[in-house]
């Protein structure tokens, strides 16, 4: 996934945009980043990590206290200085 598809999509995800999930029924949400091994995306998790959060304070979204990241990794490069 490109850093663009992933602000797509958030930007839906903000504004009501998805037909599955909205800020009424969801109190929060769960970001996971699984699949392969996430590690070798560092960079590109640690933008998409930034801009949720920004764009939920520039929004005041009431998901911004609500808001948890996951990564399930195989741990290969868990010691890795970036990661």
């Amino acid at each position: 996934m490109t850093f663009e598809t992933a602000k797509i999509f958030i930007d839906k995800l903000l504004r009501d945009e998805l037909d599955y999930v909205n800020t009424i029924k969801n109190f929060g949400i769960s970001l996971n980043f699984i699949g392969g091994e996430p590690f070798l995306e560092i960079d590109l998790i640690e933008s998409i990590c930034h801009y949720i959060i920004t764009q939920m304070i520039k929004l005041n979204h009431p998901w911004l206290y609500y808001l948890r990241f996951s990564i399930c990794s195989n741990g290969l490069l868990y010691d890795t200085p970036k990661v």
